[in-house]
């Protein structure tokens, strides 16, 4: 019986090889193919890695997302931004390792600049309003 993959692939063997021959002469086409398949995998990857990044910038944030929540409590009164942060060192990949501002402590991963937004210090303001109101 010929497979789809006999009449494809090995068009150049005889009808009938002994085993031995039917095996050396298709092992190298079935690596070649393997070896295809694992190239455009890695294209597909590198691909999907460059449209995911393409948003992520290089920028100074300084708050970072809390996804958790205790168990018992409910999501929607929960303050979701922790922070703020100050920028220990720039990781590939748009990774940042922080620092807690008030505390001092490096958290124990780098986070992710989609998991991160800037800081906005409203002491200025609040500076700039109560002088303006003195005047």
């Amino acid at each position: 019986m010929r497979l789809p993959i006999d009449t494809s692939v090995l068009a150049e063997i005889e009808t009938n090889p002994d085993v031995d021959t039917y095996v050396q002469k298709l092992l190298p086409k079935i690596e070649a193919t393997r070896e295809i398949a694992r190239q455009c995998h890695v294209d597909a990857k590198d691909e999907a890695k460059f449209y995911y990044d393409k948003n992520a910038a290089y920028p100074t944030y300084e708050l970072l997302f809390d996804e958790t929540t205790k168990p018992g409590q409910s999501k929607k009164p929960k303050k979701r931004w922790a922070g703020p942060y100050f920028i220990e060192k720039i990781c590939p990949n748009y990774n940042f390792v922080l620092r807690h501002c008030a505390s001092g402590k490096v958290l124990p991963s780098p986070a992710h600049s989609n998991r991160l937004r800037p800081f906005t210090d409203n002491r200025s303001r609040f500076h700039a309003f109560s002088e303006f109101h003195e005047l």
